[in-house]
């Protein structure tokens, strides 16, 4: 038999349905997007207050605009996506989210027992500590590095059981086509100096949590590489 079998039976109640909000995150990134490529545009132009027609001319094309219709895509994508993503998508989410979990109020028995497999507790107690893990654990691990100490006495990971540690930004690399022109200030996180293009070099140093200036590790091997090379061709 299988170890658990009713755990591993709820996990598809549970995650079916989250993976709705794994969409609506992208979704949510693509409309901030196109917000913030319309309020440069009125900045841009010294326009004022807030026009519809401008903003779907300037703002809500713009993710497709920039980031799929590229020239390099082999399908031209119309403003049917645009519809899609800015009123297909939300309505869609709306309908299926309301409709599952007013069936579970109306059809399962005790639905807010955390013990109840088909019930509304357990998915919201699953998402919520997922939800935490990630949160919580994106400072340490998504967005910085852990770097031990001087003092550190051991390797990983009793240097950060130790709490032997210093964290410093996790650099995020893009591979850019080239010759495709695909900004990403505007995009949320878009002006963290260290999302870089492939082949570009690290910035050297970084401002740490206590506003000391300090070098980075990364960046230091990769000049002490390209200086070998160069001494070496």
């Amino acid at each position: 038999g299988v170890a658990f079998p009713q755990f591993l039976e709820v996990q598809d109640h549970i995650w079916g349905y989250g993976l709705m909000f794994s969409g609506l995150f992208i979704a949510y990134t693509i409309w901030k997007y196109g917000w913030s490529r319309y309020k440069h545009w009125q900045a841009e132009n010294d326009i004022g207050g807030f026009s519809f027609r401008d903003y779907l001319d300037n703002g809500v094309s713009s993710f497709r605009d920039d980031f799929i219709n590229t020239g390099d895509n082999d399908w031209w994508i119309g403003k049917w996506w645009d519809y899609i993503m800015y009123l297909g998508f939300p309505i869609m989410f709306s309908v299926l989210m309301g409709s599952y979990f007013i069936d579970l109020l109306v059809n399962v028995d005790d639905p807010w027992n955390p013990s109840n497999p088909n019930g509304i507790s357990i998915i919201l107690l699953f998402w919520g500590v997922t939800a935490s893990l990630f949160i919580g654990l994106n400072r340490y691990i998504l967005v910085n590095r852990m770097i031990p100490t001087s003092s550190a006495s051991g390797p990983w990971p009793l240097y950060i059981l130790s709490g032997d540690f210093e964290l410093e930004p996790r650099p995020l690399y893009r591979n850019v086509p080239e010759g495709a022109d695909a900004p990403i200030d505007t995009l949320p996180g878009g002006e963290d100096e260290f999302i870089v293009q492939a082949g570009e070099q690290l910035p050297s140093t970084f401002t740490d949590d206590y506003g000391e200036t300090r070098a980075h590790t990364l960046a230091t091997i990769e000049a002490e590489i390209m200086g070998t090379y160069t001494r070496n061709p």
